[in-house]
């Protein structure tokens, strides 16, 4: 039971970025049939076993933000669709908390961000079989099944530090050899998906990861660094042959785009949120009901807006209470952390991802990874600390019984 139900939480996680994918008749999305199943298999674990993790302060906080939200039902403005939001951040509030109870070791914790890996290759291989076949969006931009391009793009960018993670820290286990050719061509593949996707929010995303990966860069053998450089200068030149022309020219208006303030329509929605939210400024107009209150029927593109005129003043500040925790608590043990939570915050500017399982997850993952990695070396210092002390015992009982001889 153990072992299925780890495997159902890989596969869980191997879903997230292909949601938009794979549908199953009458069932939803392949996240929603594999979410169903691990709580079923977790739910059946905990009857069984009588045992649950306790719970780590940023679940406490994650847990007030989805009640506050949930209960803006008594003062929203358009009730079905804080009722549909209820529902989603009551999944949410039981996955983070499977997530948690689940993945305990660091290894757990590797599996997971593989997992994750995993799935990004299989949604940039819809996207360049939509590419190959010509099946483009506006401006010539490429995603894959039914994603949004921005959603896509950001999706792809957050894979691209966990497979530099994977692959510069576990430099002694050679049984991982084929993984380590995984994350390696991960990291050029994913960025040429990006790319396709024209994304202008996901291009900007790229830029914590490569100053991670060039700052490691400089720890490496003369051999790897000019083995790394080369594929990297093939890859370069190897990028007009395959990206259209077209998607090249919409990238380059990301400057102009910020720079004018509108960044693509997204101005004028947040001034008329900007005018409601005065209406309702401590509670907001309701969880998921923004679009309802504006002319153009749009989210806010931004989460952090989105949270402050949906749930008001006190839902945002429980937000942010929920995202400093786990960048600070994730970002104690490794870089990885702060690099993923840079392309969290970069994507947050732009898309409403406040109700999204990937940002979920992502957090989830954090919290999780600077935990186990937290027990893992107490452990070692401990282990260490009983080494010293026996040899000292074994040491003095020696040199207690020369002196007895002597």
């Amino acid at each position: 039971m153990k072992q299925i139900l780890n495997w159902l939480v890989l596969l869980f996680i191997f879903s997230v970025p292909i949601e938009q994918i794979i549908f199953l008749p009458g069932l939803g999305t392949i996240t929603r049939v594999m979410g169903l199943l691990l709580f079923l298999a977790w739910a059946a674990n905990l009857i069984l076993k009588k045992q649950i993790r306790w719970p780590h302060p940023f679940h406490i906080a994650a847990c007030l933000f989805f009640s506050w939200s949930i209960g803006s039902i008594f003062w929203s403005h358009s009730l079905p669709e804080t009722l549909e939001r209820a529902n989603t951040y009551t999944q949410l509030g039981i996955l983070i908390f499977i997530l948690w109870d689940r993945l305990k070791s660091e290894a757990a914790s590797r599996s997971a961000m593989q997992a994750y890996i995993f799935g990004v290759y299989v949604s940039v291989a819809s996207t360049y079989s939509n590419f190959l076949a010509g099946n483009h969006g506006k401006f010539g931009r490429f995603a894959a099944g039914n994603f949004d391009d921005n959603d896509l793009g950001i999706i792809i960018s957050l894979g691209i530090p966990m497979a530099w993670y994977l692959l510069v820290s576990d430099n002694q286990n050679k049984a991982n050899h084929p993984l380590k050719v995984t994350n390696t061509l991960f990291i050029p593949i994913a960025i040429s998906g990006i790319l396709l996707t024209a994304s202008r929010t996901a291009m900007i995303s790229l830029a914590p990861s490569l100053l991670y990966i060039v700052s490691a860069i400089r720890n490496f053998t003369f051999v790897h660094q000019a083995l790394f450089f080369g594929l990297g200068t093939i890859c370069i030149f190897a990028l007009p042959f395959i990206i259209p022309a077209e998607t090249f020219s919409r990238l380059s208006t990301a400057g102009d785009s910020i720079s004018s303030g509108d960044m693509n329509g997204r101005g004028e929605i947040w001034k008329e949120g900007l005018f409601n939210y005065s209406q309702e400024p401590l509670f907001g107009v309701g969880s998921g009901a923004f679009k309802t209150t504006v002319e153009a029927d749009h989210v806010a593109h931004n989460t952090f807006l989105s949270s402050l005129f949906e749930v008001g003043f006190i839902g945002l500040l429980l937000l942010l209470t929920v995202f400093l925790i786990a960048i600070i608590c994730s970002a104690r043990f490794s870089r990885l952390w702060i690099v993923v939570f840079s392309i969290l915050f970069i994507g947050a500017m732009s898309l409403s991802w406040e109700h999204r399982k990937p940002t979920w997850v992502i957090m989830s993952l954090g919290i999780i990874h600077s935990q186990n990695r937290d027990y893992f070396e107490q452990s070692n210092t401990r282990q260490r600390s009983m080494s010293s002390q026996n040899y000292q015992y074994l040491s003095r009982s020696s040199s207690e019984l020369n002196n007895f001889y002597d």
